[in-house]
């Protein structure tokens, strides 16, 4: 249950960063783009329902390439 909480208070971190108004700046400095911070908060809801939900590791694969292509 922790673990499932920690992903969840990742996520909603994640989201409020992006709010932020020099968060392109800080992301560069890090080597990261706003697409990819995105992805990669949209890939922790995909692992989260994959470890503690009903999506399968297939079925999230399959979305992602609907998401962000091949």
């Amino acid at each position: 249950m922790c673990h499932h909480t920690i992903i969840e208070t990742s996520i909603v971190l994640g989201e409020a960063l992006l709010s932020e108004e020099n968060i392109e700046e800080v992301l560069s400095n890090v080597g990261c783009t706003r697409d990819d911070f995105k992805a990669k908060i949209e890939i922790l809801r995909h692992k989260d329902r994959i470890w503690h939900g009903d999506l399968t590791s297939e079925k999230a694969e399959d979305i992602l390439k609907d998401v962000f292509g091949p």
